[in-house]
């Protein structure tokens, strides 16, 4: 076929129907040269997963799929590089093969192992085995764990877990860290930097001021009026001579913000207004503006038009709603088309394809199709039997870690969640979540709130500073403090028969 006889569609609007059938009567002859799916999408310019969805509904489709036998050949390949330490990408690579399809014929057929992500009790309790006797020959934690091939910090709290790490070694770290923070304090004196601190005692810049702030000897350098004075004037020469703020502040060793602000309390400021700033930043989005409605006009989506003209996505999103020159998908149109691709959906579950191929096929997300697919009631019974049965396992097997003394962190990383939410979620639909009740939480705030009011009234920490002393989140403390009135705000200046 030659290139003059392809309708290609550079845009993000969806084909309509007559279009679509033109477009799989050159992928059917396209098809038939040996261009694979993907290389047809890209020449006709539309979505991978839309030309098999569209070819099925015309009966079209034809699989590029390996035949059973060959994937029983290709698999036992797999297991033998598998077994000599060689990673599924590469592997893949190497037979010439999608690592995912890969990965899905080994699973049908139980011959997937991948490294496990969680370690059981008893394997910990051997490896913590091993780490005492490591220790003993004088070895560092850091390096021991790298031995072991496991997380330090898992490490250490699975031999604190069982009572196996020394009590010195806190005491040890503790003491070392006193005598950095004694020195830090005496360079801080003499006009040093946190960072140039950081930097002499060779140790992280944050580990320096986390420190300081436990200790209650983070001190943020404030400079007299006549200092400021004369950092101005010398700025003002070094400005005329060609540096920038950003090299002035450095050299001073003073945030910027102090710097501007100084400079512009003295009326020696010679930089651009915030009205300027915001007019030629309207200019330059109505010009931006013009140009995305004659490019969208042209039949380009908006994520292209960005791209074209090199601003952000949704910025450029936000000021043409604000000149009324948006012209996107309205909520009924995206309803609309999740009514489309949900009927899609069911067809091919009844073919037999599974929901993440499916999403794969129509070009979405599987999470975002569960969801649409719920809201209808076209889930299948017994995909929602077999995930209520899966969750029934997993709570069972969660109360009983959870007995052991795991926290529920641990326990969702075990099943492959990053974050509580889902698995705390079911078991409290089931009866089986055992955390903090709202009396407990409320009794615990209770009395950190009153130490926190304390420590604020006799000591002028800041909260910051009481957080890390009383081993809690600083926002959480806030917002607590404020529940109860006792929020009280900071200032350099507030004496302290005025601080009530």
């Amino acid at each position: 076929m030659k290139k003059g006889q392809l309708i290609v569609l550079r845009t993000t609007r969806r084909p309509t129907p007559q279009e679509w059938d033109e477009l799989c009567r050159q992928a059917v002859v396209l098809r038939e040269e040996n261009f694979t799916y993907e290389e047809i999408a890209k020449k006709l310019g539309v979505h991978k997963g839309s030309v098999p969805a569209q070819l099925k509904k015309r009966g079209l489709w034809k699989s590029e799929s390996k035949s059973i036998k060959e994937w029983d050949r290709l698999c036992k390949q797999v297991v033998i590089l598998r077994e000599q330490g060689i990673s599924y990408t590469k592997i893949s690579e190497k037979l010439n093969v999608n690592s995912t399809t890969m990965q899905l014929q080994l699973k049908k057929r139980n011959l997937w192992k991948v490294a496990p992500t969680w370690r059981s009790k008893e394997e910990w309790t051997e490896l913590c085995k091993e780490a005492v006797i490591l220790r003993e020959q004088g070895l560092s934690y850091s390096i021991i764990s790298k031995r072991l091939g496991v997380n330090i910090s898992s490490m250490k709290s699975q031999l604190k877990k069982r009572k196996l790490i020394e009590t010195d070694y806190f005491e040890q770290t503790s003491k070392e860290w006193d005598e950095i923070c004694k020195e830090a304090v005496c360079l801080r004196e003499q006009g040093c930097s946190y960072v140039a601190i950081a930097n002499n005692l060779k140790v992280p810049s944050n580990s320096v001021q986390f420190q300081l702030k436990k200790r209650g000897l983070w001190n943020v350098r404030y400079r007299s009026t006549e200092e400021l004075d004369e950092i101005c004037k010398q700025a003002v020469l070094l400005c005329e001579e060609g540096l920038s703020y950003s090299e002035i502040e450095q050299r001073f060793n003073l945030p910027r913000k102090s710097l501007l602000g100084s400079l512009k309390k003295r009326g020696l400021w010679n930089g651009v207004s915030e009205e300027e700033r915001q007019k030629a930043a309207r200019e330059k989005w109505d010009g931006l503006c013009q140009a995305a409605v004659v490019l969208h006009k042209e039949g380009i989506g908006y994520p292209e038009i960005a791209k074209q003209l090199g601003c952000n996505e949704s910025s450029l999103g936000k000021e043409l709603k604000k000149r009324n020159l948006w012209r996107g998908i309205s909520y009924e149109q995206k309803r609309e088309e999740w009514d489309e691709l949900c009927k899609q959906a069911v067809v091919l579950k009844k073919q037999g394809h599974g929901y993440k191929e499916i999403s794969g096929l129509l070009g979405c997300q599987d999470s975002g199709l569960y969801i649409q697919l719920e809201k209808r009631g076209l889930l299948e019974a017994d995909f929602l039997e077999n995930n209520q049965k899966k969750w029934d396992e997993l709570c069972k097997e969660a109360v009983i870690l959870r007995e052991e003394g795991w926290l529920y962190k641990e326990i969702a990383q075990k099943f492959g969640y990053k974050s509580t939410s889902i698995l705390c979620k079911q078991l409290k639909r089931r009866g089986l979540w055992k955390g903090e009740s709202r009396a407990e939480s409320k009794e615990k705030w209770d009395k950190l709130c009153q130490q926190a009011a304390i420590i604020r009234k006799e000591h002028r920490f800041s909260y910051t500073q009481i957080a890390l002393q009383l081993n809690c989140s600083n926002a959480t403390l806030q917002q607590q403090l404020k529940k109860r009135g006792l929020y009280r705000k900071f200032h350099k200046d507030i004496k302290q028969e005025d601080y009530t």
